[in-house]
Formats: C-alpha cells, sequence, structure tokens
C-alpha cells in the first residue's frame, strides 16, 4: 500500500478567507458607525478611524490564521501509519494495527434547509478517543481517506460465509409532498414579513446619521431573507411522486432507468433521514450523472425510505459494487 494524503480542499479555505473579510467589512463599518458614534457618543474622527483599522487588521488577521493555518488538516496514510498534520507538521501519529478508524456525517439544517455538512474521523485506540473534524474535505476526497483506513473487508483469517441466496426486490413508493407545501407557505410568510420588517427599518432611520449603514445593513438582512424564502420554494419543485423499482428497472415518475445501462447508483444512507437533503445518483455508461432529489424532510416525505433502499440492494445483487451508500 502507497503512501497516501488527503487534505482540506483549496477551495474550501479560499471561501472561508473571504467570508471572514466579508464579515470584516461589516464589523468594520457598524462598530464604528453604530456602536462607537451612535449608542456611545464617540464622534473624534481620528478614534473612530483608528477603531476602523484595528478591526479591519485583526479581522483579516484572525480569517487568515483560521483559513490557513488552524483550519486546514492533512491526513497522511503509511501501511504501518496514519498521521495527523497540520502545515508541515506531524501532530499525532496512530498505528494502524491497535487503532479503530471511522467516520461520522453530520448534516445541518436550519428550518428544514441544508447549512452544511460535517465530515469527521473517528479515531478509537490506546485508550483514547478522537474526533478529527475534517474540514473543507470534499465528498470525494473524505471517501476515499474513509476506504483507506477503514475499508469494508472480511477480516484476516475469519472464515468466509457461503453467500445468501439472492432475493430480488421490487416495489412501488409514493412521496408525500405535504411537508414541500407547508414549506411554500412558509416561506410566503417569511418573504412578506422580511419586506415590511426592512421597509419599517428604513423608515424609521430616515434622516438618522447612520441612514447609509442601515441601508447597507438592511440590504444584506433583505438579501439574505429573499434567499432563505427561495430555498424554501425552490426544494420542492424536482421531489418526484412516485419511484418503482424492478430488477430491470428504475422508474422515476414517466422516466425510466434501465439498471442494465448503468455503472453506478449510490444513495444517501438512511442514518441521514433527519439531516435533509436525502438523494440516489445514477451514472450511466457514458459517465453522465442523474441526480434524484428525495426531499429535504427525513421521515415527513420518504417514510419507505429504508424499503427503497432494500429494494435497489435486491434488484442490483446480481450485479455487485453497482449500488453503494453515500457516506460523505
Amino acid at each position: 500500500m502507497p503512501t497516501s494524503t488527503y487534505s482540506s480542499s483549496l477551495a474550501g479555505r479560499v471561501w472561508s478567507f473571504i467570508g471572514g473579510l466579508l464579515l470584516t467589512a461589516i464589523a468594520s463599518i457598524a462598530i464604528p458607525r453604530i456602536v462607537l458614534s451612535s449608542m456611545i457618543g464617540i464622534h473624534t474622527t481620528s478614534v473612530l478611524l483608528v477603531a476602523f483599522v484595528v478591526i479591519v487588521i485583526a479581522g483579516i488577521a484572525i480569517a487568515g490564521v483560521f483559513a490557513f493555518w488552524l483550519g486546514p488538516i492533512t491526513i497522511r496514510t503509511t501501511p504501518t501509519h496514519v498521521e495527523l498534520l497540520r502545515g508541515s507538521r506531524v501532530r499525532e501519529t496512530w498505528a494502524r494495527a491497535d487503532t479503530h478508524f471511522a467516520s461520522f456525517i453530520i448534516r445541518q439544517s436550519t428550518n428544514g434547509i441544508p447549512s452544511g455538512v460535517t465530515r469527521k474521523l473517528l479515531v478509537t485506540g490506546a485508550g483514547q478517543r478522537v474526533e478529527l473534524v475534517c474540514r473543507w474535505f470534499s465528498k470525494k476526497t473524505f471517501n476515499a481517506l474513509i476506504a483507506d483506513v477503514a475499508p469494508q473487508v472480511p477480516e484476516a483469517h475469519a472464515p468466509v460465509a457461503a453467500p445468501a441466496p439472492i432475493t430480488v426486490s421490487t416495489g412501488t413508493f409514493t412521496l408525500d409532498h405535504s411537508p414541500v407545501r407547508r414549506s411554500r407557505t412558509v416561506a410566503t410568510v417569511i418573504l412578506v414579513v422580511g419586506l415590511l420588517s426592512a421597509a419599517a427599518v428604513v423608515a424609521i432611520g430616515v434622516g438618522q446619521e447612520y441612514f447609509d449603514v442601515l441601508i447597507v445593513t438592511a440590504g444584506f438582512a433583505l438579501i439574505m431573507v429573499v434567499a432563505i424564502a427561495a430555498l424554501f420554494i425552490l426544494r420542492g419543485m424536482r421531489l418526484p411522486r412516485q419511484l418503482t423499482v424492478s430488477p430491470s428497472m428504475l422508474t422515476v415518475d414517466d422516466r425510466s432507468f434501465a439498471i442494465g445501462q448503468l455503472t453506478g447508483i449510490s444513495a444517501t444512507p438512511a442514518l441521514y433521514e433527519n439531516a435533509g437533503g436525502r438523494a440516489v445518483t445514477l451514472v450511466d455508461t457514458t459517465g453522465r450523472r442523474t441526480v434524484i432529489r428525495l426531499g429535504n424532510f427525513g421521515n415527513r416525505t420518504f417514510p419507505d425510505y429504508d424499503r427503497f433502499l432494500e429494494a435497489l440492494r435486491g434488484a442490483t445483487a446480481h450485479r455487485p459494487g453497482l449500488f453503494t451508500l453515500d457516506v460523505g
């Protein structure tokens, strides 16, 4: 087994740094103008300028240190050891022989809207347990890491049981769209309240000294409200109503996919039922990927999801490796 390296993506680090710069820009304007000038009553230009400069320098420094030093990690694997690096320094080393590795995925959501994914590598051995946050690891990189450190293979010298008889499963599954309709109602309420609140804030602030800052803040808040409402409205538009699994075909509403023409089928594990973002990805012989979204409402939208996965597993049992669970 050659040495392999798995690292936080550069894109993730850059986006984190950009996010830190945006927060710094907002703080550098809001704190001197609203907190110091309007609330505390400090109007000295030199003091406000110093505060602005200090906030900018501190914000850039904190964003840079977190994005390029404290946040990212590198995991290097060898045939006998697994190493954790920050920068170029090895911080931890674990022997494969007496250490157990496993994955742990947390999919965050706010009011049903996916807001992020936390991927962790669990390390247990020698009286210690470490939860290593693989920040900014792509799904592909994290899956490759888990396949490296925790391969799903039979134990050495263990007797291999005879394969069980293959039973091909079939079934028709209906998704419940009522949570989607309720989410659209919520989105409409959020949008209306956001628009009215923004209008009220602007009306109250007319003529005030901090009116320009208020306009910028209200604008950012309004953009966030519109974005949240749009997610609520759009997330159920492509949700299928019915799926049918047979030994030769997967039918999604009026679309049919021949299982014999697919080179890969991956699905979100049922354990992620409360995280939102369930999906099935189909890869055909040309390499084209088709993602079928199955809802962001857990078991409320697809109560028979477990049975659907079992039907897929049974329908593809004659082609080992075709159906997999997407743990990333």
